[in-house]
């Protein structure tokens, strides 16, 4: 559906969702059996993270469930997200599906940032434009295109519309029948042809393709060009878990970064949701602690964290 033509969710729906998301408890509970009504997609609004932006709810989609019951998702990342970019600043988000945080990054640069969004697969990349056209973000740039270790083209596994989840579109084979070729190259060069230097903060969510994509940033780590780095890690899908940790740090901390690993799991967005303080904090990330359920590292270079 264009842009244009999206309206917003029934009455019906927006008056049991309030209802919701003030219960006591069983919030999502009570929400999957609203979202199983088989509403069609609608314009929704994000909550105060993301200023009030636009975007497009389509309640198949698990991510989209979880920023149209809470007005956010991801609540750990988010508040990193926040924390860690300078109004002005510049945010990369690789493998940015639906574009929740290139729109809560967005609203914390201003106009006078710059976002850079990367989304290979094809169906969520006209999915994402259409959230940035909607919301006249002119500071955003979307670039249909996988970070990789290479130039050249690759395979993409695209997400199963029928798993519920738009989010695991992935550079790695998974045997799926949604196979898209797309054009890949290392986020150095991705971001030269953009005309960005200095990067505030990089977010990289790509399905067990964090190797790939930090190989292709060897230049601009090594000079320092990225300040922060926020990686989503998904060794489940690794086959040498230990091999893949014990590169990562050595290539980090051999370009000077220090790396703290924070855990997503399930319980800290239902922790926010019901307004609890998120349980835990980041520890430090030396290749040898336990990984989490759900971890992300943020890597800092070593000057920024002194």
């Amino acid at each position: 559906m264009p842009a244009d033509t999206l309206a917003p969710a029934p009455l019906w729906f927006r008056a049991a969702r309030a209802l919701i998301r003030r219960l006591p408890a069983g919030r999502f509970r009570a929400f999957s059996m609203l979202a199983n009504r088989g509403v069609p997609p609608f314009l929704d609004r994000l909550g105060a993270e993301g200023a009030g932006m636009t975007y497009r709810c389509d309640l198949r989609n698990l991510i989209a469930r979880e920023i149209c019951v809470t007005g956010r998702y991801a609540p750990v990342e988010t508040a990193m997200v926040l924390r860690t970019l300078p109004r002005g600043g510049v945010f990369v988000d690789v493998g940015a599906n639906l574009g929740y945080f290139v729109l809560v990054a967005a609203a914390a640069v201003g106009a006078g940032g710059r976002v850079v969004a990367l989304e290979p697969d094809p169906r969520m990349a006209g999915e994402l434009e259409e959230n940035v056209r909607r919301n006249r973000l002119g500071q955003v740039a979307v670039v249909r295109a996988a970070a990789s270790d290479r130039t050249g083209t690759a395979a993409l596994s695209g997400y199963a519309e029928e798993g519920g989840n738009f989010g695991t579109s992935t550079l790695l084979p998974d045997g799926g029948t949604n196979v898209f070729e797309v054009p890949c190259a290392p986020l150095d060069d991705l971001l030269d042809a953009q005309g960005v230097g200095a990067v505030d903060l990089v977010k990289v969510d790509v399905e067990g393709a964090e190797l790939w994509v930090l190989r292709g940033m060897r230049r601009g780590l090594a000079a320092r060009r990225y300040r922060r780095v926020l990686v989503e890690l998904h060794p489940w899908t690794w086959d040498d878990r230990n091999a893949v940790v014990r590169e990562m740090v050595e290539m980090m901390r051999e370009s000077g970064y220090v790396g703290e690993m924070s855990d997503s799991a399930p319980a800290a967005t239902r922790q926010a949701l019901y307004g609890r303080a998120e349980a835990g904090g980041p520890v430090p990330f030396d290749g040898r602690s336990p990984l989490g359920e759900w971890p992300h590292v943020l890597w800092t270079a070593a000057e920024e964290g002194a």
